[in-house]
């Protein structure tokens, strides 16, 4: 049988691994908005991670209050022949650049990526993260922006893949 696993999402991945990370009154983790999900699951270049501004050269953390990436493509890896598992994610861009902004309150939050008809995305570093793992090259359907107009070309792509691995042709990932 073959296995399809599509992730339809407008925010980033935020598995959350340890307990500390639900603890409300800790400023050190920052508000308790998906501005956690971002310091706890991914590093930047930048010093301060709560700080307003352009972050450059996010990658996921691995040593966060989240589970690693490796975690998940670890899993993904181990079930079921290469041949017979397709992954594809849409998801909020993922550059490698998060801009954090001060909300009303002054509190740091993500800034969206894209702002489109379908609605608004945060920047999906780990969720990009794990199709590379799993799946190099990234493809137009492994991995394909939230912020399109109404996501017709990758899930086109996706049925195109998905009905030539059902009749047994060779794709490339």
């Amino acid at each position: 049988a073959l296995l399809a696993v599509m992730f339809l999402t407008d925010e980033d991945d935020c598995s959350v691994a340890d307990p500390r990370f639900f603890a409300e009154d800790d400023p050190a983790l920052g508000p308790f908005t998906s501005v956690r999900c971002f310091t706890q699951g991914v590093t930047c270049d930048s010093a301060d991670p709560l700080a307003p501004g352009v972050h450059t050269g996010c990658v996921p953390r691995t040593d966060g209050l989240l589970h690693p990436i490796s975690r998940y493509a670890d899993f993904w890896r181990q079930h079921k022949d290469p041949a017979r598992r397709v992954l594809s994610v849409i998801a909020g861009p993922a550059s490698g650049t998060v801009t954090l902004v001060a909300d009303p309150q002054g509190d740091p939050e993500v800034e969206t990526s894209c702002t489109q008809q379908t609605g608004t995305a945060i920047p999906a570093i780990r969720m990009h993260a794990f199709v590379e793992a799993v799946q190099a090259p990234v493809s137009s359907w492994g991995f394909a922006s939230v912020c399109g107009d109404l996501y017709q070309a990758p899930l086109q792509a996706l049925g195109q893949h998905l009905v030539a691995r059902l009749h047994g042709q060779v794709c490339s990932p």
